[in-house]
């Protein structure tokens, strides 16, 4: 491939099909001004950032926001489209798909049910079902193995060089990319693996954002408005385009203390088309100058300000939690800078501003690459010991009933293996994991044994929830919410007698995805499970 990065971007024609994808469908929309419209034609991209858990909206905002079966239509032609180029690569390497292993990254920050979506979509455009082939990684994880294979050195413990991944270093990965700002944070282990400390964090952000702010505060305003602006989008696109790709190529270059005006050319055919009272009011407010933009110092480092500080927040507080179990002779806090909006100068040295002597800054080699680079080793050797559990996870269970403690509305009735009936609470709150949890990726816990309550039944349900504070008593807690539910099938054991039906469960928090396998207590045997993630 010519280029190891490319654009969430889809050319659709008016069926829904795909015209160009990635690069290619940037070119192609602006190629198509004059007849698209005629065409039927539709442009789409950042869709990804649909996949957002939106309990915990952000200031910043959606960039692009739209229902979750569009989105996840667009992510399934999308990676179709992807998997058809990588398969043409190895083809032509000499390689088919079954001799392949595929990764796909995701945000850290997203929840389960994000993940759950992304497998689906991936099985759907035709990447394989089985799990151990296609594996999901997290984002800073990815640039993490991407550190430690590039061999990045940084200050030791004398100041002298020495590589990232060395044991006893703590590790602050801030992936910083387009749309979203991720915060994890590792020790190095003895073996050179890692294990996550302290909490991970992230929400909507990036170098989109920083785009926006420019569109928003400079380029709309200097243009006459919001409905001046669209008509000129309309009318002479062209121009439009070129001044955004002057901005692409300028932003690059900004830093944090950028003391300089940066100017913005119009197209002749866009300065035409700018009517008098726009021209006179860019005359009035530029110092006799309409043929172009020219940005303030100010108004250019405005651009940058909410993305840049929110990142720095983020970095720091990660960095002071750290600091309380730094020892005098650990070596310094490392925070590495990885994603496409870590080649921005401005974001390099306004957290390193921030951060002083409290810690050491590194950037990936290529930041726009570094994760996708990482994932190929993540694939074939996933280094992460451990991980913390994001948040606090249980089981909705039924238990014998407490008169005075739990709510008379919640109550039902269960069967004996003689048919008698009692009460249960069918609402309490089984504890599988606690929020923060440090758990090992291989390990495996087991729960239970669940027995049915009804003599007739031959399947077990059982609700999943989420909670980000302490393990509630009840799932009805205003803390508590539902992502799933874990179907058990119980017809290998049906007619036994009921406290012979009992199932074990066996889960797996500390991987990308939760892992769920299931044991009749009776046979011994395995029985099938599903984990049915909530994805709305």
């Amino acid at each position: 491939m010519a280029s190891v990065k490319t654009r969430t971007a889809l050319l659709l024609d008016r069926d829904g099909n795909v015209i160009a994808w990635g690069d290619d469908a940037v070119v192609r929309w602006r190629q198509h001004r004059k007849d698209r419209v005629r065409l039927g034609w539709r442009f789409e991209e950042l869709f990804k950032m649909n996949l957002m858990d939106d309990t915990d909206p952000h200031p910043l905002g959606a960039l692009a926001p739209r229902s979750t079966s569009a989105t996840e239509d667009l992510i399934t032609k999308y990676l179709r489209c992807m998997l058809d180029r990588v398969l043409e690569e190895i083809s032509e390497a000499g390689f088919t798909a079954e001799d392949a292993l595929f990764c796909l990254t995701v945000p850290n920050i997203w929840n389960d049910g994000n993940k759950a979506i992304m497998r689906r979509c991936a099985r759907n455009a035709g990447f394989p079902e089985d799990d151990d082939r296609l594996i999901l990684a997290l984002e800073p994880e990815a640039a993490a193995q991407h550190a430690r294979v590039a061999g990045i050195r940084v200050p030791g413990r004398t100041n002298d060089r020495q590589l990232l991944i060395t044991p006893g270093q703590r590790l602050i990965v801030a992936d910083c990319g387009g749309g979203t700002i991720d915060r994890t944070s590792y020790r190095v282990c003895a073996d050179g693996s890692l294990e996550e400390t302290g909490t991970s964090s992230g929400h909507p952000g990036g170098g989109a954002y920083v785009d926006r702010a420019f569109v928003d505060t400079i380029l709309i305003p200097r243009l006459g408005g919001a409905d001046r602006f669209r008509k000129l989008q309309d009318t002479c696109p062209d121009g439009i385009d070129a001044v955004l790709d002057q901005w692409q190529s300028a932003k690059l270059h900004i830093t944090a203390d950028n003391d300089t005006p940066r100017y913005f050319s119009f197209s002749a055919d866009l300065y035409k088309k700018l009517p008098l009272r726009t021209r006179k009011d860019l005359v009035a407010a530029q110092d006799g100058e309409d043929r172009e933009i020219v940005a303030s110092p100010e108004e250019i480092r405005a651009c940058f300000d909410a993305v840049v500080q929110d990142v720095c927040t983020l970095i720091s507080d990660q960095v002071n939690e750290l600091a309380k179990e730094q020892e005098d002779d650990d070596p310094p806090i490392v925070v590495l800078l990885t994603g496409g909006f870590a080649a921005s100068p401005c974001l390099r040295d306004s957290v390193t501003a921030h951060l002083g002597d409290e810690a050491v800054v590194a950037v990936s080699p290529d930041p726009q690459a570094a994760i996708v680079r990482g994932a190929v080793h993540f694939a074939c050797r996933p280094d992460t010991r451990a991980r913390r559990a994001r948040r606090t996870y249980g089981l909705g269970t039924s238990r014998t009933f407490r008169p005075g403690i739990d709510l008379e509305e919640d109550k039902r009735q269960a069967e004996t293996d003689d048919g008698k009936l009692f009460d249960v609470c069918v609402t309490r709150f089984e504890c599988l994991v606690k929020k923060g949890a440090l758990v090992p990726s291989d390990h495996e816990t087991e729960f239970g044994p669940y027995t049915p309550i009804r003599g007739l039944q031959r399947d077990l349900d059982l609700d999943f929830y989420v909670t980000d504070g302490p393990a509630p008593g009840h799932v009805t807690a205003a803390s508590c919410r539902h992502i799933g539910t874990i179907s058990i099938d119980l017809r290998p054991v049906a007619g036994r007698p009921l406290h012979s039906r009992g199932v074990r469960i066996f889960l797996k928090f500390g991987e990308t995805e939760i892992k769920a396998r299931a044991v009749l207590v009776a046979t011994g045997k395995e029985t099938p499970l599903r984990l049915n993630l909530e994805t709305s």
